[in-house]
């Protein structure tokens, strides 16, 4: 398998993830997550905190952070496998095997946060990923991820 890079990459993995969002299933949570670069195990996405992201505390809600985390560092396994003759992904059927959240801060309501992910390790079996919510104006992180993926053949 090829890895393609630049902005085929890009539009074939932003229009992977569009589907899954749009599909009537729990990744539509994930609806106001904006990709904005991808290829080769990594991945940047951006989102604006909005009252539907927020817990009672008007921060956005740990449990929409975990998936994010584990869905948008699982997208960035798949730009590995990305077949460059056919433009077409060959998505990996892979599952947490531990998915590690580190809250730092809170995320307030109406913060810009780039979520940078990417792919350490990917073997045979087990993939590893790390994963950095950042706020966009300062820079400070946020919360840190760490996931390990199961790959099914």
């Amino acid at each position: 398998m090829l890895t393609m890079s630049g902005s085929s990459a890009l539009k074939l993995i932003q229009n992977a993830f569009r589907k899954s969002v749009e599909a009537n299933t729990f990744y539509r949570v994930m609806n106001k997550v904006n990709i904005v670069d991808a290829g080769g195990g990594k991945l940047t996405a951006e989102i604006k905190v909005d009252e539907s992201h927020i817990n009672y505390f008007k921060t956005m809600h740990g449990g929409l952070i975990a998936t994010m985390a584990d869905t948008l560092s699982t997208t960035a396994l798949q730009t590995l496998n990305i077949k460059s003759d056919t433009d077409e992904i060959k998505e990996p059927q892979s599952v947490s095997v531990k998915l590690d959240i580190t809250f730092l801060r809170p995320i307030p309501l109406d913060s810009e946060i780039i979520i940078k992910c990417s792919t350490v390790n990917r073997g045979k079996t087990l993939a590893y990923a790390q994963i950095d919510f950042m706020d966009k104006t300062t820079g400070k992180i946020l919360v840190k991820g760490n996931h390990l993926m199961f790959i099914r053949k």
